[in-house]
């Protein structure tokens, strides 16, 4: 399906040097164009279908690899993570960074926000493989993911520090079964299962980082993916605007184009405003996690701001089309759909803002 590592040329430079983020340098300017020329090229024209049909876009993914986007964050050497060991980045980064997608399994029923609540369990037997019984929710592309990175605990009673992250290849795996696909409001085009596990065994060598480390593992993924989320949001907001805007300026009313209309006016530049705050956060935060600064502050804010943006820009883009910003024969009903999941995963809003508190209160008192 995925073309392999060795033969993509990747169009994402390491950057590791400062800029403002005020402007993207012409390198990164470049992969945001190519970005969005793959998006209206091979995405826009079939979005509707996907998401009415819950269908995933396997050939666009496949193109996706083709560019070298499936693996911005890989580590050059594997063509990502300085996590794992040489066998494991031998035997997953490699293959599926190129071929394949993977899953990330954290959440559970019972256990979402509440990590330390987690009840899935890992034990050793007697040949030091590991046994793991549980389930895991709310796995995303769990019906098409070939592997993951599974976290139980080896001991409830440790809580976050029994936490273990396990690397795992699904492929004939015994005992993994996945559930049935979640009928969504939106993002309808992304399975979402749940995955259980039962007496499932895996090998010593599973082990992503230590045991017991998997929770500051599940914190440093679930930050980057946080900045992915409010990207996702922005890209939401901002075809909101568009589509307002050139929906605002065919439609007439009262004799004249709806963007002349001092209502809609303002509606258009308060969704502005908050998208060009909302860019400028995630630049923010996606600049300090390049240059090895800490991030989760500014990461939070972003995810947090562009979050309540996509869904604010989204409901006034459906204001401005009115009826047709109700009916599919429009994308703005999807887009209101879509957006309202970037303030649900990756950590809930309110989430967010309690991760932005506890930094600035310990900031404010000198600690």
């Amino acid at each position: 399906m995925f073309p392999k590592l060795s033969s993509i040329k990747p169009i994402v430079p390491i950057i590791r040097r400062q800029f403002s983020v005020c402007e993207l340098p012409k390198d990164l300017r470049q992969v945001q164009k190519t970005c969005r020329s793959f998006a209206e090229r091979e995405l826009q024209p079939i979005a509707a279908e996907l998401d009415r049909e819950a269908r995933f876009p396997a050939k666009q993914i496949a193109q996706l690899a083709n560019l070298g986007l499936m693996r911005v964050t890989v580590a050059p050497e594997y063509g990502g993570s300085n996590l794992g060991t040489d066998q494991q980045k031998d035997q997953f980064f490699t293959k599926y960074s190129a071929e394949t997608i993977g899953a990330f399994a954290l959440s559970e029923s019972e256990a979402g926000s509440d990590v330390a609540a987690m009840s899935m369990r890992a034990e050793r037997d007697r040949s030091s493989d590991w046994i793991l019984n549980g389930s895991k929710a709310w796995v995303t592309s769990a019906k098409e993911a070939k592997s993951g990175i599974i976290f139980a605990t080896v001991d409830p009673e440790l809580k976050y520090k029994g936490i273990t992250a396990f690397l795992v290849d699904f492929e004939g795996l015994e005992g993994l079964s996945v559930g049935r696909k979640e009928d969504k409001l939106g993002i309808r085009a992304s399975s979402t299962c749940s995955l259980h596990f039962s007496n499932v065994r895996i090998p010593a060598s599973s082990v992503l980082g230590k045991v017991g480390g998997g929770f500051r593992i599940a914190m440093e993924q679930l930050d980057r993916a946080r900045i992915g989320i409010a990207s996702q949001a922005l890209g939401i907001a901002q075809a909101a605007l568009e589509t307002a805007v050139q929906y605002a300026d065919q439609r007439v009313a009262f004799g004249q184009s709806l963007s002349a209309l001092q209502a809609v006016q303002t509606r258009i530049a308060e969704m502005a405003v908050r998208i060009e705050m909302a860019r400028l956060l995630i630049r923010k935060a996606a600049c300090k996690v390049d240059q090895g600064q800490p991030a989760t502050k500014a990461i939070s804010m972003a995810k947090w701001v562009a979050g309540e943006t996509a869904t604010f820009a989204a409901h006034n883009c459906q204001q401005i089309l009115g009826g047709m910003g109700y009916v599919r024969d429009m994308p703005a009903e999807r887009y209101y759909r879509d957006a309202r999941i970037t303030e649900i995963y990756g950590g809930v809003t309110d989430v967010q803002k309690a991760i932005v508190a506890d930094h600035v209160i310990r900031e404010l008192r000198g600690k």
